[in-house]
């Protein structure tokens, strides 16, 4: 539950994208296996397939099309 809790504030904290993708594969992890472990297997499952599997593939993808870097991100 704790690091549920913690990707999430730094899923709204961090600037870098990519960073931000692999917090968001950690929160959906984190949240499935709490899902698991309350005996709502489908749920979870279901969750870690269509997040981990299609949505964190796409935002993926948007970042490699856009073409984002570090340097674009840092402020003036």
């Amino acid at each position: 539950m704790l690091i549920a809790i913690v990707s999430v504030v730094l899923l709204i904290v961090v600037a870098n994208p990519i960073f931000c993708i692999f917090v968001m594969v950690i929160y959906v992890f984190s949240l499935s296996s709490i899902l698991l472990l309350l005996s709502v297997d489908y749920l979870g499952l279901l969750l870690i397939l269509i997040y981990v599997g299609a949505i964190v593939v796409l935002y993926i993808f948007m970042i490699m099309l856009l073409n984002v870097r570090l340097i674009e991100l840092k402020p003036p």
